[in-house]
This record gives C-alpha cells, structure tokens and sequence, in this order.
C-alpha cells in the first residue's frame, strides 16, 4: 500500500503528504535494459497508458498517482558489468525523467573521467537548477532490515485464476493500436495519438460508426479532424471531452461536409470553431452562414478573371518565368470567395486563364 508523499520546497524543508496512505499502491520493476532518457520516457508513457486502459488508476503524475524511481549505472561498452546504480526518486513528469536521467548520465561520466568513484546512494531532481543533488547513501537490502511480515498469509496464485483474469481484461493499447491501422487505414504515428487516451479512442470510433445521410463516415478524415481539431482545442483550452458540447454525431456531421465536397478544409477549420462555441451542428453552421463550397467555373472564372485583369504586372512577370505568383492569384481568388472556393478546381481554373 502507498505509505505518503514527500513534496521537497525551495525553502529546504520536505512536507509528508499522508492522504494516500493506506491506498493500494502497484509497483512495477523492469529490467536493467533501457539505454536511454527517450527509451525510459517512452517506456513510463506506454506503460501509463496500459494503467489507464485497466481503470486502475488516472495515472497523473502530477498529483502522484504515478510515479517513477530510476535506477541509474553506466559502464563500458567493453564490460558485461553494470556499474554502481544511483536511485532517483518520485519524479513526477515525463518531462523531468529525461532531464533527470540526462543530468545523472553526463555527472557519473564526469566522475569517471576524473578517477572518481561513483556512490551508492539515492538523488532527487532539482528542477530549478537542473540537477539532481544527494539524499541520502544507499547500502545493500539487509541495511533495510527487511523481514517477513509475520501476519500475511500465504498468497497462491495459480495459472486457472490468471487465464480468468485475462479473459475479462479490455482491448489493451498495443492491440487497439495494430486494429486502428488495420481497420481504419490511418498510420502508426496516427494511431500512437489515438489511442493515448482511451476516451479519444472511443469517440473516434463512435465517430466513425456514424452514418450521415445514408453514408458511412470517412476514417482518414475523422481522424485528421481528431488530431488537429479536436485535440489542439483540448490543449489549447486545457480540457477533457466531458467538459466540451461535442458528440460523436457533430464531428461525423462535419466529416460529411468534407467528404462530400460541401465544405473545403479551410472552412472546415472555421465550421469546427463555432461548433465549440455555439454548440450548433456543423450542417446547421454552414447554412445558417452560407459557406457551402463554390465549385462551378462559370462563378469562379469571372472572379479569376478580374484578379488577372487588375494585375497585369503580375502577369507579365509569370509569363516570363516567375511561376511562384501563380499562388498569389490563387490566394486573391481564395479570398475574394472568403475562402469557399474548391482548391483543386480553382487552382486548374487559374493555370488555364494565366496559360491562354
């Protein structure tokens, strides 16, 4: 069970937190074969995630649900050997375990190298100066003075009991990971950000299982709209998914108008703001302020035309060679149209008028 929390001031003096004591406390050791402060912060984000799928724990570093002591040693390439390990305790960010890790490297290098000895013993990082400093020096497990608790009975836990237990365990990260690449054709890199947080990955996926007007929703699109709509706001206005007015069915709405054509990118970006804001369906939006995508050349020909007529310098110089202001012309045609012209058709039309 967790015995406390220590919380370290800059005044030089340690509070004892013991409103968790008593709470069941789950401690998870690796082996000595992680080489680097990236491969350890990876490892710690892997395996918070894992918690979270469980429903064991909210797994917040910040407020010490989660934890991490780091067993730090270097040796030769040459030697099988570690050396002597220097223990870092309770760091409480991903941030801090790799600057924790990096600082306690680069000192036990340079102990090395000046023929020191480096001691046993346990260190805490100092995110002011950025550096770990001494705790106290650590001996062997009978300086502990360990024992066997006298009134624990025997636990036995056989093979029957675990194959139980893995039968009820929910679609662990690593599965749901392969599945979202599989089943949705998105990337790894978009899958890794998916499945983070396990309550994004399932309203991707009620996303994704909304039909609008009879037509499935596009994955790909669902989860770009995910990654750069859904979760840059979150962070941005530093929320979870319960604390906004999204549903599933609005984001699929808002993938229709894309995919559809109804709507370009741009102002899909636009739709998705007054979503969070107003709270009204993204079809709802785009009628209500007339953003439905122009894609008929004869509207967007005339607009064209009179860019390139009001710019005949322009257009002599591309002529001439200078094919970067064929942007330019697009970019004014784009915001004559206050951004609802199809990109693709609009960019054909432009090379056409610029080229006759």
């Amino acid at each position: 069970e967790d015995a406390g929390k220590n919380t370290h001031t800059s005044l030089g003096y340690s509070l004892v937190d013991l409103n968790r004591a008593g709470s069941p406390l789950l401690e998870v050791v690796s082996y000595p074969d992680i080489s680097s402060a990236q491969e350890a912060r990876d490892y710690l984000h892997r395996l918070r995630t894992i918690v979270q799928y469980l429903g064991i724990s909210d797994a917040n570093m910040e407020e010490g649900s989660f934890r991490a002591d780091i067993n730090v040693s270097i040796k030769k390439k040459s030697e099988t050997q570690l050396g002597t390990k220097v223990e870092l305790k309770n760091i409480n960010s991903f941030k801090f375990v790799a600057h924790a890790i990096e600082h306690e490297l680069e000192r036990q290098y340079t102990l090395l190298a000046e023929g020191k000895t480096i001691e046993q013993e346990t260190r805490q990082w100092d995110n002011k100066n950025k550096k770990t400093i001494g705790m106290r020096s650590k001996g062997d497990a009978q300086d502990y003075r360990y024992f066997t608790e006298p009134d624990l009975p025997v636990l036995e836990i056989d093979d029957a009991w675990i194959d139980r237990i893995k039968n009820t365990l929910p679609e662990l990260p690593h599965h749901k990971l392969q599945r979202f690449q599989h089943d949705y054709g998105i990337s790894a890199y978009e899958a890794d950000n998916l499945i983070e947080d396990c309550a994004i990955a399932a309203f991707f996926e009620d996303v994704v299982a909304c039909r609008v007007q009879d037509r499935s929703t596009n994955a790909k699109l669902a989860c770009n709209l995910m990654l750069r709509e859904v979760l840059g706001y979150l962070k941005e206005h530093k929320r979870d998914l319960t604390q906004t007015n999204l549903t599933p069915l609005a984001l699929a709405e808002l993938v229709f108008a894309l995919d559809s054509g109804m709507i370009n990118s741009k102002v899909a970006q636009e739709v998705f703001a007054m979503m969070m804001d107003q709270g009204k369906a993204p079809l709802v939006i785009i009628k209500e302020h007339n953003l439905v995508q122009i894609e008929d050349p004869a509207l967007l020909t005339p607009i064209i035309q009179r860019i390139i007529d009001a710019n005949a310098p322009s257009v002599a110089k591309y002529k001439a060679g200078n094919d970067k202001l064929f942007m330019f012309f697009v970019g004014q045609a784009m915001k004559d149209t206050q951004g609802k012209a199809n990109p693709l058709v609009l960019q054909k039309l432009v090379r056409d008028l610029l080229d006759a």
